[in-house]
């Protein structure tokens, strides 16, 4: 079975998928460094919510002694 002019203008060709797998890699570079920056705010995040624990125990020990 012979393929139409149509079929055979939609073959991919190798050139296609090595565009493809550098877009890819592109992607997967900037996807890294986003969820490094997320890693970052969920980081500083914990360490605010820790440090306001710490402090509002700190309060209330203070205000137990008054």
């Amino acid at each position: 079975m012979s393929l139409t002019p149509k079929q055979f203008n939609m073959l991919a060709l190798k050139t296609d998928f090595l565009e493809v797998r550098d877009r890819l890699a592109m992607i997967d570079g900037r996807i890294s460094k986003i969820i490094d920056s997320l890693d970052g705010l969920v980081s500083r995040t914990y360490n605010v919510e820790c440090n306001f624990a710490a402090n509002q125990s700190a309060h209330d020990r203070f205000e137990g002694r008054l």
